[in-house]
């Protein structure tokens, strides 16, 4: 399905590229530059270098602002060259209200180097940190102004705290991506020691909140916020990623026809007909399908829809509404075949793209298709019912070999390293 992850990848526009790798931007990021240049040049600056003027506070905010994106991104670029260089593809790199994230196409294939993955990221903004206080006494022996060696000092601030604060051990963080290395190394599984690192993180993530709660109520309003927030999503990404290496290890060795139904494919909805001939002819054969797949004249596939969607048009405009004219479009929804990986399929899925309203509803649902002809449609209780299968077909647990190649890699999922400002 190479041709489908290319389409899509079209549909998430790069801001730019740097060093080879596509940049993307959240709209997000830009409150997250008015808020730091506000806190900045209404709070922090005047505390520290009193005496200035509002303007030149402004300007010092801006730049101080400007300083911790640049950090961020030279905290990812960090991750995605050293991945590169231990041949992890890198998918983008991209930024939003809690910071960045490098999102890798495949794991590290080995501990150490998921190790030196993790390390580069905190390691730069830690000698940016130490770069940052350097400059800040030269500027002040220099006699620079007050606000010129405040910025230098949140320069050096804000990367100290950045490379001390994703040395936490936790996941998502990148002190998470160590610890689940130093896991791998010694059991020799890459999953298990996924879901410890990710329960050290929903740990620290409960631990923030709470932090942040105490902030709100007896300190700064705005820093319980933020903390809380921090601490909310580090939680909320440490028990997706405990859920996904679940999900994934049950699903290891599925293709998309096992879970298709056994014998010939039912036939695929006229995109033509109205909704009230439809209708009519699917109660008469009695199908029992929610979502169906849509063909043309010529029987090529022309989308999905789902009762759902019937039942919200009026019951007096069914007679002229046809189905072509709700159902979403086939370049808006995943397409797969029955030889693609469930994994694969499921990481697809998760990927949010650009889509009409219509395929946002049935954004869990694919079209399976063979030699170019629909054969069937996966859905979300597809996935749940594999999953359901492959725990009661488990064995019992047991230890791990003492053979195990600690290099090998049970999850091919996407990996994400974050930097969290």
């Amino acid at each position: 399905m190479s041709d489908q992850r290319r389409l899509d990848e079209q549909r998430r526009p790069d801001t730019f590229r740097l060093a080879g790798f596509p940049v993307q931007a959240s709209p997000t990021i830009l409150l997250l530059f008015l808020l730091i240049s506000f806190t900045t040049a209404t709070g922090l600056l005047p505390a520290t270098a009193p005496g200035a003027s509002s303007s030149a506070y402004w300007v010092g905010g801006i730049i101080a602002s400007a300083l911790l994106l640049a950090s961020l991104l030279v905290h990812e670029l960090a991750h995605a060259i050293v991945a590169r260089r231990h041949g992890v593809p890198v998918e983008s790199i991209s930024f939003w209200l809690f910071g960045g994230l490098a999102r890798f196409k495949s794991p590290a294939s080995a501990p150490r180097s998921e190790w030196r993955i993790a390390v580069a990221g905190p390691a730069t903004n830690l000698v940016l940190g130490a770069l940052g206080v350097g400059i800040g006494f030269a500027l002040s022996a220099a006699g620079a102004p007050g606000v010129v060696v405040a910025v230098a000092g949140y320069f050096a601030s804000i990367n100290l705290l950045l490379g001390a604060f994703n040395l936490l051990p936790a996941a998502p963080l990148d002190g998470g991506r160590i610890l689940r290395a130093l896991l791998w190394r010694r059991h020799g599984d890459r999953s298990r020691a996924t879901v410890t690192a990710a329960k050290a993180g929903q740990l620290v993530g409960a631990t923030l909140v709470g932090v942040g709660i105490a902030q709100l109520l007896f300190s700064s309003a705005i820093g319980g916020i933020w903390t809380s927030f921090i601490g909310f999503f580090i939680f909320g990404s440490a028990r997706a990623e405990a859920q996904e290496t679940t999900t994934r290890d049950a699903l290891a060795g599925l293709r998309v026809r096992d879970v298709l139904p056994v014998g010939d494919p039912l036939p695929a909805a006229p995109a033509w007909h109205t909704i009230g001939a439809f209708l009519e002819a699917y109660r008469r054969a009695g199908d029992t399908r929610t979502v169906l797949p849509l063909q043309g004249f010529d029987g090529s596939p022309a989308g999905l829809v789902s009762l759902a969607q019937l039942a919200a048009v009026p019951a007096d405009q069914r007679d002229t509404v046809r189905l072509a004219a709700i159902a979403a479009p086939l370049d808006q929804i995943a397409v797969t075949d029955p030889d693609e990986e469930l994994v694969d399929l499921l990481a697809r899925l998760r990927r949010p793209s650009a889509r009409n309203l219509a395929a946002a509803r049935l954004a869990g649902h694919a079209l399976v298709l063979r030699d170019g002809f629909v054969v069937g449609v996966v859905t979300p209780a597809d996935f749940a019912r594999a999953m359901q299968l492959a725990k009661l077909s488990e064995p019992p647990a047991r230890p791990p070999s003492a053979g195990i190649d600690p290099r090998s890699s049970r999850d091919a999922s996407t990996t994400p390293w974050h930097a969290t400002s």
